[in-house]
């Protein structure tokens, strides 16, 4: 008798605590001008008070005109406030937005440093040493105003054509 007792208060315990322990606190986060087809949360990273959501398709300006460019991307950077609401505080973009640059396939954030994939970049140096698809990786660093700013783009020093390098 005190077997079955044991079981069944032991039963009841483990129900309070999956109950308790199911409780979720889920927050949708958006960015501002969303897009169809954009691709918002293909990649994300989240450390701290700071959130980074890749969206790889969205369209991207052309730098010359006002042209859009199909799958340019980006990643919007959230901020966490004092009340715990996450807002939408910066838009990063490629160097020179161009079409399937997919800016925002991979992004990782830790301490102060954010990188961000653009697997399909094609040049390095404005337009010079192209290369079809060989990828780059943009480094950020906050800075003293919470703002990320670029300090590099990195490349492969043996890159070739389709390396997609900053992929996932």
């Amino acid at each position: 008798m005190n077997k079955v007792l044991f079981h069944i208060l032991l039963f009841l315990i483990s129900i309070t605590v999956s109950f308790s322990q199911t409780k979720n606190n889920l927050i949708k986060i958006v960015a501002d001008d969303r897009a169809e087809g954009d691709q918002f949360g293909w990649s994300t990273s989240i450390f701290k008070d700071y959130c980074v959501v890749g969206t790889p398709e969205k369209k991207a300006k052309s730098p010359v005109g006002n042209r859009l460019w199909q799958e340019g991307g980006s990643a919007y950077i959230f901020q966490k406030n004092t009340k715990g609401n996450w807002i939408q505080t910066q838009l990063l973009l490629p160097d020179k937005p161009k079409e399937s640059d997919y800016f925002g396939t991979s992004v990782s954030m830790y301490d102060d440093f954010l990188a961000v994939g653009c697997n399909g970049d094609d040049t390095i140096n404005h337009n010079s040493d192209f290369l079809n698809r060989m990828g780059a990786v943009y480094i950020y660093k906050l800075d003293k105003f919470d703002k990320w700013k670029k300090t590099q783009k990195i490349v492969l020093a043996d890159r070739t054509n389709a390396d997609n390098f900053g992929d996932e």
